[in-house]
């Protein structure tokens, strides 16, 4: 049966797309060229700050195509993606929007960038962020401000704020971000669109900027281990429908060859048993005001969950203490590799950047204790 497919093509998701692959409604290089054609339409977004070359698209959409015609194609096969600006792509620029870096490119690509690329994915470009994706707005010096698709007065949100703008404009279908402190959630929901933090370890955080190895600019660098960011900072996913946010997690997981989470095992939400989940939900005000229509669906929600087989917990306390044990065990890290990046060249960053780095770190002799409240508040 051939698939109803959305009456515009804006209202597309990833799901719908590949199904019009497999059944000859659209060919892989028609949909590419469809979004070449809407990157030029939203190009006043300020979304994209880095495209790939489209002959190089042009050919892996060929080989996407073969797949399909061969019955060999991944779940995203074809699928067009961008990737934020602090996450390497080879051959691309990678300047976490910063003037520090404004003619560096990345030497090869970061390890959850290759596994899409493995499954198929076509890498548009690369996305805005704020300098270092430090910020909840979606600006720096060297690039500009991005704007919102739904109001272009409007803030996309970040860091991940040039990812969801392109995701929301329908320029990329999946959107490959990062998420320390929300950083994937807050632009989600700032743009009317869906993104998953997956569980630190889950997939490999190799090629972020900036970490240790090669001073953390090679593509393969990762964070310092003893940090809060190496912890906890993870790459992960913006899209139109759970359904593509299960399909991106998923292909990144089967690719992974030597998964960092105990008790790895790549599936599908089919597969769960349902009698093993247990269901916390909490709409408490501990970490930001929570409004009384979504504290209201919350409860709903929940209502809906509840059955013999699910465990289901409310917890309105549940955050309590969380984002003050988050902030004071963020403030101990020293930010190294950053610091000497920016030695004598201070002048160069925007203002909220110079004065972090411009700050001592702090003594890290009260930092044990501060890490063990917040693995409690965990």
């Amino acid at each position: 049966m051939t698939p109803r497919m959305p009456d515009t093509y804006s209202d597309w998701d990833a799901t719908a797309l590949t199904a019009a692959f497999r059944s000859k409604v659209l060919s892989v290089g028609e949909a590419l060229e469809e979004h070449l054609a809407r990157l030029d339409e939203f190009s006043d977004l300020n979304a994209i700050v880095a495209r790939q070359d489209p002959k190089v698209l042009i050919k892996e959409a060929a080989l996407a195509q073969a797949s399909y015609r061969h019955g060999s194609a991944s779940v995203l096969e074809g699928v067009p993606m961008t990737v934020k600006d602090i996450i390497a792509v080879a051959g691309l620029p990678l300047s976490a929007g910063s003037k520090l870096l404004k003619s560096h490119r990345a030497s090869c690509d970061a390890a959850v960038v290759s596994q899409m690329r493995q499954g198929g994915a076509l890498v548009m470009g690369k996305s805005n962020c704020p300098e270092f994706g430090f910020g909840i707005g979606c600006s720096n010096d060297l690039f500009g401000t991005t704007s919102n698709p739904l109001d272009k007065n409007l803030s996309p949100g970040g860091s991940s704020g040039g990812e969801a703008a392109n995701v929301a404009a329908g320029i990329s279908l999946v959107g490959i971000g990062t998420d320390y402190g929300g950083s994937l959630r807050w632009p989600a929901q700032c743009t009317g669109i869906l993104a998953i933090r997956p569980t630190p370890g889950r997939l490999s955080g190799n090629g972020q900027l900036i970490g240790e190895g090669a001073d953390g600019l090679d593509g393969n660098a990762t964070f310092p281990g003893n940090s809060l960011q190496g912890e906890t900072q993870v790459p992960g996913f913006l899209a139109r429908s759970v359904s593509d946010l299960e399909k991106a997690l998923f292909e990144a997981q089967r690719l992974v060859r030597k998964p960092a989470m105990i008790g790895y095992k790549p599936g599908t939400s089919s597969e769960i048993e349902l009698e093993a989940v247990s269901i916390g939900w909490s709409e408490g005000e501990n970490i930001g005001i929570v409004g009384e229509d979504v504290a209201t669906m919350m409860g709903e929600l929940a209502n809906s969950l509840a059955s013999d087989r699910l465990g289901l917990v409310h917890a309105p306390d549940a955050f309590a203490g969380a984002r003050e044990a988050f902030d004071d065990l963020r403030s101990y890290e020293d930010l190294s590799d950053l610091r000497e990046l920016a030695r004598s060249r201070e002048h160069e960053l925007t203002p909220a950047m110079r004065n972090i780095v411009q700050n001592p770190p702090r003594s890290r002799e009260p930092f044990a204790q501060a890490k063990s409240l917040a693995r409690r508040k965990r």
